[in-house]
């Protein structure tokens, strides 16, 4: 898999849904207590572009992408619009102690 540096379009990646999903296995056991085994570290984001095609030309656009990126098989950059800032929901701005080193 290798990284191409193209941008979903960003007109369409507005309307996007979707966000992080986890792997996680779930067993039952006969005690009634369950045992949860995270198959990923970390979250992968998963989005659904249905909803930002408003017109033939984003379905154009976004068929483009698909064929350019070769479907699934290369990432690409996209923006995420509910997380997009390295600061708390609650803050006015990022700053340079958001997250330590």
């Amino acid at each position: 898999m290798a990284f191409m540096d193209i941008t979903f379009p960003r007109n369409i990646a507005g309307n996007v849904t979707g966000g992080p999903e986890f792997r996680v296995d779930i067993v039952s056991q006969a005690s009634g207590y369950e045992e949860r085994n995270s198959r990923w570290k970390d979250a992968r984001r998963s989005f659904d572009a249905s909803m930002g095609i408003r017109s033939a030309d984003d379905l154009k656009a976004v068929v483009a992408h698909f064929m350019e990126t070769g479907g699934p098989a290369h990432s690409f950059r996209f923006r995420d619009w509910s997380d997009f800032s390295t600061s708390a929901q609650t803050a006015i701005a990022p700053s340079a102690t958001d997250h330590a080193v």
